[in-house]
């Protein structure tokens, strides 16, 4: 009888054949069945038919536009569920907004993010979505405020070149330290961070 743990399954929908090629790469290593759509049409055709674990959806498609492709999967029944997060090019506020609206589950963009980071994403999305069995282990994800307070906060700053304070200097939102479970690393309370605003998620 096998007993191997079963590989999650990731739809990439992406009309450009080398990032598909590399995010399907990236993913596979990293233990993910990936299946592959190069449009609109056939990416919801695949989620309707395979229901995934996770989608990596790209809004720039052919045929079916990632928004409305969202938009059909949250009205159905079998796929209203499933997770989705975005990688686009689009970076506008006005983007995000449309994508929340319509219940995508994370929003990456593509500039921002290499793809080992956006497996450690979808890693950390897949895990929020399973309650810890144990409670003394580490949340997959916490977001940080940082405060004028904070020891050697000035030199944090000055590192992150925001003259203006902890608030980003496109939206006006408040920037916090975002902490993901770091995978690499033994059980425990461990994190990789990174600075992001709070309100459009573009990094620091």
């Amino acid at each position: 009888m096998d007993s191997a743990p079963k590989r999650p399954r990731l739809l990439l929908i992406e009309d450009n054949f080398d990032t598909r090629q590399i995010y399907k790469d990236v993913f596979e290593r990293d233990g993910f069945e990936v299946l592959q759509a190069e449009d609109g049409e056939k990416g919801l055709s695949y989620a309707q038919a395979t229901l995934p674990d996770v989608i990596l959806l790209d809004l720039m498609l052919p045929k079916l536009s990632g928004f409305d492709l969202l938009k059909t999967l949250r009205a159905q029944k079998e796929t209203q569920n499933i997770p989705v997060m975005i990688f686009s090019a689009l970076a506008e506020a006005s983007d995000r907004k449309k994508a929340a609206e319509l219940g995508v589950t994370e929003y990456s963009m593509k500039a921002f993010n290499t793809p080992k980071q956006v497996v450690s994403r979808v890693r950390a999305l897949l895990a929020n979505l399973q309650p810890p069995a144990d409670s003394s282990v580490a949340p997959a994800s916490l977001s940080v405020a940082i405060k004028e307070s904070v020891f050697e906060v000035a030199r944090l700053q000055s590192a992150a070149g925001l003259a203006g304070g902890f608030h980003c200097p496109q939206c006006k939102a408040e920037i916090v330290l975002s902490l993901l479970t770091d995978p690499t690393r033994v059980p425990g309370h461990w994190f990789a961070a990174h600075l992001i605003c709070s309100g459009c998620q573009r990094p620091y």
